[in-house]
């Protein structure tokens, strides 16, 4: 199975397009197109949030005008700037998601691997939440399908992110960290996990189960270190073995 993961594309609609605006929406179009281009096209498209820069209705047009272009299904996950309720009012009829939740837990068995969505957005702030509501619905989702290989995704990284000696984490209660890394290590058929939110690469290990954080589409948010740094859109492309590993390819359009 092969995933493309895109993020962070924070698509803006002003009433008078400027630079910035275009240049975004520019470069989410840029990833669709070479997504369409492959020779091996992907199965899925999966996004990890901030779809949009300020979860407006005219934002989620435009983002949705630009995904629909696709030639594979795709599927979101809310990001802090997206809004968990303005998401799903705009997007849960292309999802075939039900809108009656309070956020985006959601899954997708339509594939030989199983995707699920953790909404991680908070209505205190920017930073991420893991309510017990949300993981006893994700609990519930997983005790499913216990013998299909899944791949989790979401926004903010349930994991520190800090280069430096000490430890840093964008979650407003930390301590739910510890319940949601308790309760997948009791999964062996979780996979992967795909995040969003810091803008820059990152990957590590939760127990056996590796972790992927995209960097952002939108280039003038970057935070990628300088060494790293390009003047194109950067997606990942995730290829599945046997359903128990992966390798990524950095694709630059």
């Amino acid at each position: 199975m092969l995933v493309a993961h895109i993020s962070d594309t924070h698509i803006m609609a002003p009433k008078e397009p400027n630079e910035r605006s275009l240049e975004r929406i520019n470069f989410f179009q840029r990833c669709v197109e070479d997504i369409n281009s492959l020779r091996t096209i992907p199965d899925v498209v999966i996004h990890t949030g901030d779809l949009t820069d300020n979860g407006l209705p005219q934002e989620y047009i435009v983002a949705k005008d630009i995904l629909k272009s696709l030639n594979v299904p795709f599927f979101l996950t809310p990001g802090n700037r997206d809004g968990s309720m303005s998401m799903m009012n705009s997007c849960a009829e292309d999802l075939n998601i039900s809108k009656n939740h309070n956020s985006m837990v959601y899954a997708v068995n339509e594939f030989s691997i199983r995707l699920i969505s953790i909404d991680t957005s908070s209505a205190r702030g920017p930073k991420g939440d893991l309510s017990k509501k949300k993981l006893q619905k994700l609990k519930n989702l997983l005790n499913d399908y216990r013998d299909q290989p899944t791949l989790l995704f979401m926004h903010h990284p349930p994991f520190s992110i800090s280069f430096g000696d000490g430890s840093y984490f964008e979650y407003d209660q930390p301590n739910s960290l510890k319940e949601f890394n308790d309760l997948i290590q009791n999964y062996t058929q979780i996979i992967g996990l795909f995040c969003g939110h810091i803008h820059r690469t990152y990957n590590t290990t939760l127990g056996n189960i590796a972790a992927n954080v995209m960097p952002s589409i939108a280039l003038d948010l970057s935070q990628e270190r300088i060494s790293n740094k390009v003047d194109l859109p950067v997606y990942h492309l995730h290829k599945f073995y046997d359903g128990l590993r992966y390798e990524t390819e950095i694709r630059h359009t």
